[in-house]
């Protein structure tokens, strides 16, 4: 078994799962394995990476899923083609022809990549401010009912000492009368 941390995840730990899953998405492996490399790097369980991805971490990287399927896809059909030599066929033909067109797709695919990742920053930082604002608004409410508590506290621990008092008056005022 792997891992054994209980404690809250942090942003970076997220990210460095997604981006292990994302990589093993591209290289059509198994989330399964992915999830065990999560799992060593950083000291967790694979299902424990498993769960956070599932839960919580997949939906926030839906777009980046699909570009590594994509990829993923590029890739298998980059090796069907070059797996079959014996066959002419035009597609590769055509990319010896023009090689700038893959570079082009690169490109352009980088340059998606660069929009999406500003734009989910963006994104990710409006969901932190409103997180923010909900959580101060918590944290005044419960500032507040300790407030509360404090003074219940101190007239209680007041009525506490009276209490003390009258008893120790009592007991003194029983043992002067019994001698």
């Amino acid at each position: 078994m792997t891992g054994g941390r209980q404690d809250g995840w942090t942003l970076d730990e997220d990210t460095l799962l997604a981006e292990v899953i994302l990589r093993y998405i591209r290289e059509g492996s198994t989330q399964l394995k992915a999830f065990e490399e999560a799992g060593k790097k950083l000291s967790r369980t694979a299902a424990a990476c498993g769960f956070r991805w599932n839960s919580f971490v997949r939906k926030q990287y839906q777009d980046a899923i699909m570009l590594a399927k994509q990829q993923r896809r590029g890739l298998t059909a980059v090796v069907a083609l070059t797996d079959q030599p014996k066959k002419k066929n035009t597609k590769t033909i055509a990319a010896k022809q023009n090689p700038g067109t893959t570079i082009d797709e690169c490109i352009h695919r980088l340059q998606d990549l660069q929009q999406y990742f500003s734009q989910m920053s963006v994104e990710q930082l409006g969901q932190f401010e409103t997180e923010n604002l909900s959580l101060q608004k918590q944290l005044k409410k419960a500032q507040k009912e300790r407030d509360r508590f404090e003074k219940k506290y101190l007239e209680i621990t007041e009525d506490y000492q009276s209490l003390l008092t009258v008893f120790e008056k009592a007991r003194k005022l029983v043992s002067t009368e019994g001698i």
